[in-house]
This record gives structure tokens, C-alpha cells and sequence, in this order.
């Protein structure tokens, strides 16, 4: 935890960001810089799905701290959990999604018939089309899925583990007490 908030940037580092900066006075609230038991999991979530859903490094920690006044949620924690996707693997990511989409959606094609061979030769116009009408709508469903997915059992995860961090402080404090 000590790491963690040494390399984090301060609460006013990161309000002196241009783009958080009309934010700024919801951003500021004390509430979202505490650890809790409900703001860390819901940061843990918040920064989960918004590094699945927002696939645009930087951007996705710029989401993650502005909806996390929505949420409640633990702006430290939110940032560092959106660095669950990285450039790394977003190719994975998204390919991942795109199997799943076409599985939710009941297709066993990986591309369609028209494109075959000629995927590499497709002009920027094709590639959107494609992607808009093929590719798009499987990746996306397959993105919410794993994102949601992703999102509940940080949260699950991160509060069983609050709770064992809890327990474990309350033995030692009355362990001292007893002692």
C-alpha cells in the first residue's frame, strides 16, 4: 500500500491536469481519497471496466477519475486498476472479445465470405465497413461481457480481501491488548 501511494500522483498533481481541471471542485471531495471498504472495491471495479471498455491508453484513466464521483469510488485505486489493459494486451483483449461476441451471438464465422483472402488488400473504407458491420458488433458485446465480468469479481475480490485485511489488523490490535 506504501508503494502504491508513493508513486501515485498527489491529489493536487493530478487536479493541475488541463482536462480534470473544470472537474476539479467534484474531483476534490476527501470522500474519494479515502480507503473504505465500499470506495476501494467500487475503484477496483470502476478502473476494471473502464480498462476493458476504453481501449485508448491515458484516456482510460481520464474516464475512470471522472466517473468516480458517480460510483463513489477510490480515485488512487480506480487509476491503478485501469492498468489492467495495456498496450500489451489489447490485441489479445479484442480478439478475446470478438470469439465471445460471435459466441453470444450465436456465430461460428470468424469473417465473413465476401473479404476471405483478400483481408490484406482492403482500403480504409473496406476496413471500416467491415469493422462496422462484421467485426464491430461481436467485439463490442464481447468487450461489455468481459468487462462486466472482469468488473464484479474485482469487486468480490477486493472487498474478500479488505475484509481478510481487516480482521487480520483487529488480531493484531487485540493481540497487543491481550499481550
Amino acid at each position: 500500500m506504501k508503494w502504491i501511494k508513493r508513486k501515485l500522483p498527489s491529489r493536487e498533481i493530478l487536479l493541475q491536469n488541463p482536462m480534470l481541471r473544470p472537474f476539479a471542485h467534484r474531483l476534490m471531495m476527501s470522500e474519494l481519497w479515502r480507503f473504505t471498504r465500499r470506495s476501494v472495491p467500487a475503484g477496483v471495479a470502476l478502473g476494471f471496466v473502464t480498462a476493458i471498455i476504453v481501449l485508448v491508453p491515458g484516456f482510460q484513466i481520464f474516464v475512470a477519475v471522472l466517473l468516480c464521483p458517480v460510483f463513489r469510488a477510490n480515485i488512487p485505486v480506480a487509476v491503478v486498476a485501469t492498468f489492467l489493459n495495456t498496450p500489451l494486451t489489447t490485441p489479445p483483449l479484442i480478439y478475446a472479445s470478438y470469439i465471445l461476441g460471435l459466441k453470444l451471438l450465436g456465430s461460428d464465422r470468424m469473417v465473413s465470405q465476401n473479404i476471405g483472402d483478400g483481408f490484406a488488400e482492403m482500403s480504409l473504407h473496406d476496413w471500416w465497413q467491415w469493422f462496422l458491420y462484421e467485426a464491430g458488433p461481436p467485439v463490442l458485446i464481447g468487450l461489455f461481457t468481459i468487462a462486466v465480468l472482469c468488473g464484479a469479481i474485482g469487486y468480490l475480490v477486493s472487498s474478500w480481501l479488505w475484509g481478510r485485511w481487516i480482521m487480520s489488523k483487529r488480531r493484531r490490535r487485540s493481540m497487543k491488548i491481550d499481550g
